[in-house]
């Protein structure tokens, strides 16, 4: 039988079944995470999360957390999927990026759209190489429970888009940008999906073909109100233009401490040719990717490194805050850097309403990424680094507060406190600070 006419006998067969569609069994691909602590963190975390969400607010019948990687043949992934029409549920869920945190509100989203005759449904995501399936969020949010505030707003938008090569979001969408990093299936479909596991490519690539043929036929539809959090976005490689941005243009001796995957010396570069960047890198996947951008990398702690010279300038974006003795550091710092040299740094706020609602709620609950990084062990506010530089003996030249709009709990929150002199609203607002100080 071919392709085309499964998927016509399918689409008019599951049409008699629209308002059924209630149960949900869950594929998750486990894959294996590099060696990089936040991204081990990230892999357990966002299963863990997402199992726990789902199963207290969705019907699910059946969850499996499998290793779907390119040394399990295609064999053995169609013998699951032909298992799959044994379990019961209504549609099927296939998360193959492991890295994704899933909202009950965007699952249930989803179903409701599947429910029009479609056979997949895809959400949108905060990063996302596909600019189609770019989240437009109302607000941006910083921890868990702010996720699912925003989540839950957008679901109740009535919004979807057909993937059928029309443009969308200023975007044409075309097969190869689909990001199929968690896919809803009707069951009807499933039997079709697995002959593309037939043909022994990698899940990921079968998903891709899959959605691809379905394009065309007009049965796959990005849902653009159920917004998923992916933690696998450019944690690593962002190039910080905001503190770029902040390199006085005398400096041409410049040392980037933490420099992850050498996003900042990249642009520098491609910037200023002519200057000199050494970049220090705790771990080795990421100081080798930095290393084609630095004229000198140390893949180590910056407390070993012996350094024979000084620099004009320090850039330390969103580190101190990952140190033992972070005061200890930015005496370092001072010492290494030429008379008038400067440092910038950027970290994040302990006042910010987001932890502090938390507390006042009893959580404090780490993240992969952000202001509760896993990774992150001590803490300051406006008031304590800016004693922290002082003592290290910095002039503090900016000091540049970081505020995004809060969600509207976030707004009643602020107001609550404030009216009662409980808190001081630029301290809630604020999520970052982003300093430059000179060497006296």
């Amino acid at each position: 039988m071919s392709y085309s006419n499964t998927v016509s006998y399918n689409t008019m067969n599951c049409r008699e079944n629209l308002a059924s569609l209630k149960t949900l069994d869950v594929i998750w691909c486990c894959g294996h995470p590099p060696d990089i602590t936040e991204s081990v963190f990230s892999y357990d975390y966002c299963r863990k999360t997402s199992r726990q969400l789902c199963e207290s607010k969705l019907n699910v019948l059946s969850w499996h957390d499998l290793d779907f990687g390119f040394a399990c043949s295609a064999d053995e992934k169609a013998r699951f999927f032909l298992h799959y029409k044994e379990l019961g549920a209504d549609c099927l869920m296939i998360v193959s990026n492991p890295e994704i945190v899933i909202s009950p509100a965007a699952v249930k989203k989803m179903m409701q759209t599947l429910e029009n005759g479609v056979a997949v449904i895809l959400p949108v995501f905060n990063e996302t190489s596909n600019s189609s399936q770019s989240a437009n969020m109302p607000w941006i949010y910083f921890n868990l429970s702010t996720y699912l505030e925003v989540s839950e707003f957008m679901a109740d938008i009535n919004k979807s888009v057909m993937l059928n090569g029309i443009e969308t979001c200023g975007t044409e969408i075309t097969p190869e940008n689909i990001d199929c990093s968690c896919v809803l299936i009707q069951k009807e479909f499933v039997e079709n999906f697995i002959s593309f596991i037939e043909h022994g490519i990698s899940l990921q690539d079968a998903l891709t073909s899959f959605i691809s043929y379905l394009v065309s036929r007009k049965l796959c539809v990005i849902e653009t109100s159920a917004l998923l959090h992916s933690f696998s976005g450019s944690y690593y490689g962002g190039k910080r233009i905001d503190l770029a941005d902040l390199v006085p243009d005398l400096a041409e001796n410049i040392l980037d401490v933490g420099c992850a995957s050498g996003g900042f010396g990249e642009l520098m570069k491609t910037r200023r040719s002519d200057i000199h960047i050494t970049g220090v890198e705790m771990n080795s996947i990421l100081a080798e990717n930095a290393s084609r951008h630095y004229d000198q990398i140390h893949n180590n702690k910056i407390e070993d490194i012996h350094f024979k010279t000084t620099f004009d300038h320090i850039n330390c974006g969103d580190i101190i805050e990952h140190l033992d003795d972070p005061w200890q550091m930015l005496k370092l710092f001072y010492i290494l850097l030429k008379k008038g040299g400067s440092l910038v740094i950027s970290i994040p706020n302990a006042g910010h309403w987001t932890i502090v609602k938390d507390l006042a709620a009893g959580r404090f609950e780490y993240i992969p990424g952000g202001l509760l990084c896993l990774t992150h062990i001590r803490w300051f506010t406006e008031k304590s680094i800016k004693e922290a530089l002082q003592e290290a003996g910095f002039d503090i030249e900016l000091f540049h507060q970081g505020q995004i709009p809060p969600t509207p709990c976030g707004e009643r929150f602020i107001e609550l406190l404030c009216d009662n002199n409980m808190g001081d609203r630029t301290s809630l607002l604020t999520n970052a600070f982003t300093i430059r100080a000179w060497k006296r």
